[in-house]
């Protein structure tokens, strides 16, 4: 796994265990150094490989990990990536040498649907030094700061291929960050359509990284997604209403747990010195809970992933064996043994070895040192056989590094077959009991679909069940959230009510059954940089009346981390202006617009979310923490003095300040007016990519049916449009593909509104060339060496450099041509 921190906002050490690893493979250690015998001895007890195998799998762990990467976005614009990149990068690194030595060239992962991922295996001076890779590295890195190619390692990007998710799923990450495998999630939320019913929700426990997760996904550009912050152990229930009679039950599920990370070595390689056999069982307990509480908020028929970077059975098919016995057939493991059949795998075990904290080998309770026994988790205990075989725990997936040149992942697939009511602690102690006693498990009643579950109903989004009788984990919270969220301990331990929609506190039940050691209390931090929000500073309205009486402080007395999201009435000035302007269709919900400031105003941005998104944010603003939500889609317009003094003296133009962002022109442009559509052809989407503020005498004039761009503007309003431009079998484009990008009409000038970086790349996919520097960027380099040149007396004034600039512009950009072969020829 690819996570440092704790699924716990305090407390239990992170993926991998530990917070100081290192980045950089080998940076501490040398390969000589890397071994660990307590690590080595473990998992020879385990039996899990043959002595060669395992020889082979310490041998692999030691190695470097190759680079690998995934291309994003929807079906269409992958293909369209995909394509590109192999015509003009990667089939130009076949047979390249450097110091002597054969280059491996970029390998397609053959597991991956549609040879969407590759992994690379050359060193980082090979990439600087080699101009063809050079260029390949300067590629990825474009492509990666526009959103369209993502860095993940290849295992991480398994689990999220079993949850087979579709458009209408309500999807939930429960340890979300850093955000590779949510950002999975929503692209094949997205893969088919563009405006999805589903929605996904990523949730962390360490509210720094569920901030990391939210810049690793906002490339993605869905309204879709939300992100929470909270202990995924209990996490409350998402309500539908604000009368909570309607729980949201997910139709995907990832527990994608923390773990010892065991799996990691060969990126995390601090392990080899850290590791300990007590790494895995002191986060057992965790994985449990995480895992029964995912399934608690499951839907009948839906899909749970556990996934965890370790190859430890203890935090692997001991938690599957734990949950599941507890279940009693509630849930199973899915076979998927035939689905990806190139990725090379081992079947879940049916038998392991437990060692104690020290590393010696016991096979029941009374063997553990009486000191040490209160804190031992007793399901880490292997069942009898016969039950491992009823559990069908050889479903789950083992990946080895030595198997396909990758670090190691578990990976297994439950579906829920019924709804699960009974006491969660007296099952515990039940099956603690049996795991000790080998005692039968007293038998758990299963309540009826006719006793505890009224029929299912479908909500427009067609992805929710809804249960309106709740189960045992479903009380009404009475306290506040402050106190809540503290993580829990045999001193703070709550009741169902006051813990509000989950079940009696796990972990004071888990101790009392000798399950896990006494957690220490651990005081919320009171540094605004990292601490989560409190739920009442978030605040959820339909109108745009102003804020509640918890909502009233200014800027300068909230939090820093305070997050608001209000919706905008229909009604209100920047709305109505909007709809009047783009005469939204059906497919964009106008009552979908919120603002995110405390004063409820649209000052600078409006934000939009799906209906179930919306539906989700208003029912639950008093009692969970919302980090972010909502897509950026309207941006206000600065507008420039000949704009203004035209829209004063026409007041017939009714200008709309508000225009289209890039990132949500996919989820609105179908839903505009065609009078806000205009189309270019290669030669001025060159124009608009490449110059800077260009006037409107710079585009073509053309009489044909269509006109040109310049000929389509010409009589319509200042203001925003939608431009496309269809390259498909446009013989001179590199990328074959449809391209929609926001432009701004101004009364001088045609501008298409993209940031820097963007450009930058989606000029190299149109043109196959680097983007020329613009006539600003080039006066800012003469103005910087007229400052270091001291014998240099003139006093230049900002017209004769930028007169120079323009002179020097096309020597500067034959100069670069040089240096520079084209990208793509």
């Amino acid at each position: 796994m690819d996570r440092g921190a704790s699924l716990r906002g305090s407390g239990a050490k992170g993926r991998g265990g530990h917070g100081n690893r290192s980045r950089k493979p080998f940076a501490n250690l040398s390969q000589d150094q890397m071994h660990n015998a307590k690590l080595e001895r473990f998992y020879a007890g385990q039996g899990l490989l043959s002595d060669a195998e395992l020889t082979e799998h310490f041998d692999s762990l030691r190695k470097t990990l190759p680079v690998t990467f995934r291309i994003t976005g929807s079906r269409i614009k992958a293909n369209s990536t995909r394509d590109y990149a192999r015509s003009c990068f990667i089939s130009k690194l076949d047979n390249l040498e450097f110091e002597g030595e054969q280059l491996e060239p970029p390998q397609v992962i053959p597991w991956y649907p549609r040879e969407l991922a590759y992994k690379l295996n050359v060193t980082k001076s090979a990439l600087r030094k080699v101009p063809e890779f050079k260029q390949f590295h300067t590629f990825i890195v474009n492509e990666v700061e526009a959103g369209n190619i993502v860095r993940q390692e290849a295992v991480s990007m398994i689990p999220p291929l079993f949850m087979d998710i579709k458009p209408h799923h309500a999807c939930l990450d429960m340890c979300a960050a850093p955000g590779s495998k949510t950002s999975q999630i929503v692209e094949y939320l997205h893969a088919d359509v563009s405006n999805p019913t589903g929605l996904v929700v990523a949730n962390d426990s360490n509210f720094q990284r569920a901030y990391m997760l939210v810049h690793q996904v906002k490339r993605l550009n869905s309204p879709n997604f939300v992100v929470t912050n909270h202990d995924a152990t209990y996490i409350n229930n998402f309500h539908l209403d604000k009368g909570k009679k309607q729980v949201l039950k997910f139709d995907r599920i990832l527990a994608d747990v923390p773990c010892s990370g065991d799996g990691t070595l060969r990126k995390n390689v601090n392990l080899w010195r850290d590791w300990t056999p007590g790494s895995g069982l002191a986060l057992h307990a965790t994985q449990v809970s995480c895992l029964r509480r995912g399934l608690q908020m499951l839907k009948v028929g839906g899909r749970l992933v556990y996934s965890t970077c370790s190859l430890n059975p203890i935090e692997d098919e001991a938690v599957l064996a734990a949950v599941l016995d507890q279940w009693h057939g509630c849930a199973h493991l899915v076979d998927v043994s035939a689905q990806y059949p190139d990725l090379k795998r081992r079947p879940g075990v049916l038998h392991w070895k437990v060692s104690d904290w020290d590393g010696t080998w016991v096979s029941t309770l009374d063997e553990v040192r009486e000191q040490k026994r209160a804190k031992f988790p007793i399901t880490a205990f292997a069942p009898t056989e016969d039950r491992a075989r009823e559990l069908h725990l050889d479903r789950a997936m083992r990946v080895y590094p030595h198997l396909d040149d990758t670090g190691g992942f578990f990976i297994a697939v439950i579906e829920k077959t019924q709804e699960f009511s009974g006491s969660s602690s007296a099952i515990r102690a039940g099956s603690s009991a049996k795991r000790s006693t080998s005692d039968p498990l007293s038998q758990c009643e299963i309540a009826s679909h006719s006793d505890s579950v009224k029929k299912p109903k479908i909500t427009h989004s067609g992805a929710t069940q809804v249960i309106a009788k709740r189960d045992p984990a479903d009380s009404e919270s009475t306290t506040p959230m402050t106190d809540a969220w503290l993580p829990q301990s045999i001193e703070t331990q709550c009741n169902a009510e006051e813990l509000g929609d989950v079940e009696t506190s796990d972990h004071a039940a888990s101790n009392q059954a000798g399950y896990i050691e006494k957690p220490t209390l651990h005081k919320p931090n009171t540094n605004v940089s990292a601490q989560a929000p409190l739920a009442q500073s978030v605040n959820v309205d339909t109108s745009n009346s102003g804020l509640s009486a918890d909502n009233s402080l200014g800027k300068a007395g909230r939090s820093l981390n305070d997050e608001y999201f209000i919706y905008l009435a229909r009604d209100s000035p920047a709305v109505a202006s909007a709809i009047r302007y783009y005469n939204f269709a059906d497919e964009v919900n106008p009552s979908c617009f919120l603002t995110r400031n405390a004063t409820g105003e649209a000052v600078r941005s409006i934000y939009y979310t799906s209906p179930l998104l919306k539906q989700v944010l208003e029912a639950n603003h008093d009692r969970m923490r919302f980090v972010s939500a909502g897509l950026r889609c309207l941006a206000k317009q600065n507008l420039w003095h000949g704009d203004a003094k035209a829209a004063e003296h026409d007041a017939s133009l009714e200008l709309c300040e508000w225009r289209i962002t890039n990132e949500a022109v996919s989820v609105l442009s179908h839903g505009i007016s065609s009078a806000r559509r205009v189309v270019c052809d290669f030669d001025e989407l060159d124009i608009l990519l490449s110059v800077e503020f260009p006037k409107t005498e710079r585009f073509p004039r053309d009489e044909s049916v269509d006109g040109s761009l310049r000929q389509q503007l010409h009589d319509r309003m200042i203001g925003c449009y939608i431009v496309t431009c269809d390259l498909r079998n446009d013989d001179r484009a590199v990328c074959k593909e449809v391209i929609e990008l926001p432009l701004w009409k101004s009364v001088a000038s045609i501008q298409v509104m993209l940031a820097k970086k963007e450009k930058i790349a989606l000029y190299s996919r149109v043109t196959g060339k680097l983007l020329p520097p613009s006539e600003k960027e080039i006066a800012g380099q003469r103005k910087t060496q007229a400052r270091r040149d001291p014998t240099d007396e003139r006093s230049s004034t900002v017209h004769e450099v930028i007169d120079a600039g323009h002179k020097s512009k096309s020597q500067a950009q034959q100069t670069e041509s040089r240096k520079s072969p084209p990208l793509c020829s």
